[in-house]
């Protein structure tokens, strides 16, 4: 019987800008900071610092006032090519803990509201982060969940669903998830990251980028920031 693996699969965040003040006679003084936040490398399985499950879906549109929900346990009626529910291996989503999940607007002039209000079954965890609240995206925005300890996100049969709503205009997203099928845990650290910033992804990995920069002096200041990624990335085989 063949078993699903994840080879290599990983999570790195970084912010890091440069701050700049020009002073007075013209003398530029800088300072790097931020860095890198989560560079971590699992192994496949379903322990702490394990994985075994992918999913990437991207483009989807919702129209201007509509609402899309999603099983995140199952993936039910959501199709990337293999069929409805099933992984880009045509392998049944069956995921009782998320380990990582990253939900990116990529497009369109609405706002993405993340449980604007509730769906069927609904996971306790993804509260609304809605425009009445000032917690909707906007284009190129980012919201980001990494749990690697042994306690991972869970996914109940009666708490799998999200739903996600365009306020405003039509919205395009993508979704990154990466997971467990099965839910052995004893403890819990857990690590969440936000960033309002752009994304690029391949095939077999999905990145994240933020950078922010400031700068405050009683003369004139200016600031310059690098581009900093957060990736998460698998490549999936049978064994």
């Amino acid at each position: 019987m063949a078993t699903r693996s994840l080879t290599t699969p990983k999570i790195q965040l970084t912010v890091s800008a440069t701050v700049k003040n020009l002073l007075g006679d013209s003398t530029a003084v800088t300072a790097v900071q931020g860095g890198q936040i989560l560079n971590l490398a699992l192994t496949s399985g379903v322990n702490a610092s394990e994985a075994n499950r992918m999913w990437v879906e991207k483009s989807i549109t919702i129209s201007s006032g509509g609402t899309l929900d999603v099983d995140l346990r199952d993936m039910a009626a959501r199709d990337i090519g293999a069929g409805a529910g099933l992984d880009a291996l045509g392998q049944d989503m069956d995921i009782e803990e998320i380990v990582a999940l990253v939900i990116h607007q990529t497009a369109g002039p609405g706002r993405l509201e993340i449980t604007p209000s509730s769906p069927t079954n609904p996971i306790p965890w993804l509260v609304a982060q809605t425009v009445a609240n000032g917690g909707a995206l906007n284009s190129g925005g980012v919201r980001m969940w990494v749990e690697t300890d042994t306690d991972a996100l869970d996914i109940e049969a009666t708490s799998k669903n999200v739903r996600f709503g365009a306020n405003g205009g039509d919205v395009t997203l993508s979704i990154y998830l990466m997971g467990r099928n099965d839910d052995e845990e004893s403890s819990s650290s857990s690590s969440e990251s936000s960033s309002g910033s752009s994304s690029s992804s391949s095939p077999s990995s999905s990145s994240v980028s933020s950078s922010s920069a400031s700068s405050e002096s009683s003369s004139v200041s200016t600031s310059s920031s690098s581009v900093s990624t957060s990736s998460v990335s698998s490549s999936s085989q049978p064994a």
